[in-house]
């Protein structure tokens, strides 16, 4: 049996397979929902903060700490990126600009080469 239901007209498979089709499309949306949750700041700061959490136990401060690391945590982790961002737009820039000079000048000295090889060819 390839099927493990009974369907005993055309009314019902088409039933089945519009429900199924609803079925594989919620289960996508979920799929997509929860990526979208996990690649949020807030994701983070739960999982860091359930973290600290279970270092410290049921003492006082952990109340504050996981308050304090919710709050925190996004606005630490958008610095970083920033941070690491900027330090990499910099340093590619850079190689860009210098890789650039050092192209002109061997094409400068080069064609420099070549006219003086050319003139003493003609002399």
């Amino acid at each position: 049996m390839l099927y493990n239901k009974q369907l005993s007209s055309i009314e019902e498979l088409r039933a089945e397979r519009l429900f199924l089709k609803k079925n594989v499309q919620l289960k996508r949306q979920l799929i997509e929902e929860k990526d979208k949750d996990q690649n949020t700041d807030a994701f983070l700061a739960k999982k860091i903060s359930s973290f600290t959490a279970s270092l410290m136990g049921n003492s006082a401060y952990a109340e504050l700490a996981n308050t304090v690391v919710e709050i925190a945590m996004p606005f630490l982790i958008k610095q970083v990126l920033a941070k690491k961002t900027r330090q990499f737009v910099g340093k590619a820039s850079s190689e860009l600009l210098l890789g650039y000079a050092k192209w002109k000048a061997i094409s400068l000295v080069t064609n420099l080469i070549v006219k003086k090889m050319k003139e003493k060819k003609e002399a």
